[in-house]
């Protein structure tokens, strides 16, 4: 499937941009949002004992943004090591600081969905296509919305449209996680016929 993979690559890369700025932007409100209840807080109160941002989508953001107050004055000062203690109260460890660890969160998570929407659609479009050899052409783009469209053409006559989107969701357990639904349009079958209702089962099976 190397075409195939090539192909995807090339879409995903597409996505990468607007894909970070979303999470980016995500993470910043998730911040900002807490502020108020986090600081002047205690570590354990906050993530440890009460919980409330123990499940939070971002918790992982927030524990890096919000620093115990000693810890942070240490670093400011030069003072020496901090051990820390889950007792002292929290404070914003300061813009620069934190569009490091969200740059940093982003690229990951970027990076994660570029390997999901290769890898899953890949094994999607196995399924339909089977043999590439007899893959005469396929095209596509990304559009806005983190949104995109595909083309396909075989040797023998046959073609269909697939659109994709990337969808973003939280897990019960407070994890993110990618989805990548996919629509197959304009199906024509070698015959020349065309496949109506089409759907990732029925091109698997018929196509």
């Amino acid at each position: 499937m190397n075409e195939l993979q090539a192909k995807l690559s090339e879409l995903g890369e597409g996505l990468k941009a607007e894909y970070k700025a979303s999470r980016k932007a995500a993470m910043w409100n998730a911040v900002n949002a807490a502020k108020p209840e986090i600081e002047g807080e205690r570590y354990d109160k906050m993530f440890f004992t009460y919980k409330p941002y123990f499940m939070h989508p971002y918790a992982d953001v927030l524990k890096k943004a919000f620093v115990p107050s000693k810890k942070k004055e240490a670093e400011e000062t030069g003072k020496g090591y901090y051990s820390g203690s889950l007792h002292d109260p929290l404070t914003y460890y300061g813009d620069e600081k934190v569009e490091a660890i969200i740059e940093k969160e982003a690229e990951y998570d970027t990076r994660m969905m570029f390997e999901a929407f290769v890898n899953k659609n890949l094994k999607k479009l196995a399924g339909v296509v089977k043999e590439e050899a007899k893959l005469s052409k396929v095209n596509g783009r990304v559009d806005s919305g983190l949104t995109g469209w595909m083309d396909f053409e075989m040797v023998d006559g046959r073609m269909f449209e697939m659109t994709f989107n990337v969808v973003t969701k939280v897990s019960s357990k407070g994890k993110w996680f990618q989805q990548f639904p996919t629509r197959f349009h304009n199906v024509v079958l070698a015959d020349g016929s065309k496949m109506k209702n089409a759907s990732e089962a029925k091109m698997k099976k018929e196509f």
